[in-house]
């Protein structure tokens, strides 16, 4: 047997035990100032979070950009050394300053620090091989501090 109903709520003033309009429900009220502070709270800390997230994300894209562009300079570099005949190879020892464009100059060789030797070249003889590395060095700001990449070869006559 279904209980009867009567259309009457609750809170309608002519239902048996109706609470007073002046003390409905939580539904009717809305939110507490301490609620408001607690949900404030919690999105500013989402946001933040979100927002230290893409501060980061972006920081490692640049390190990225620096180390692609470091490894394309020292790649470029040992080519043209693959390329000289075994005598010629120790000759080229020392530091070099690659053929940069602007972009990558601004990366590697800050304003202040143009026309600075970014690479060097090292050769050492083991036997009858020579052992050719290509190093690139620049400080990175993105990274807070000095970088660098090297590429090694071995070199037969």
């Amino acid at each position: 047997m279904k209980p009867h109903f009567d259309g009457a709520s609750r809170n309608s003033p002519e239902a048996p035990g109706a609470m007073p309009s002046n003390a409905q429900g939580w539904r009717d009220r809305g939110f507490t100032l301490l609620e408001l502070m607690f949900a404030t709270a919690l999105l500013a800390i989402t946001i933040v979070g979100t927002m230290i997230a893409i501060a980061e994300g972006n920081r490692q894209a640049i390190v990225s950009r620096e180390d692609a562009i470091a490894l394309q300079v020292a790649d470029q570099m040992m080519a043209g050394l693959q390329a000289l005949p075994y005598a010629q190879l120790a000759a080229k020892a020392g530091s070099f300053v690659p053929a940069l464009t602007a972009d990558e100059a601004e990366i590697l060789l800050p304003p202040s620090e143009h026309g600075v030797s970014p690479g060097t070249i090292g050769v050492v003889t083991e036997g009858t091989l020579q052992v050719v590395t290509v190093t690139v060095s620049w400080h990175s700001r993105a990274a807070r501090g000095d970088r660098e990449i090297s590429l090694r070869t071995k070199v037969a006559p």
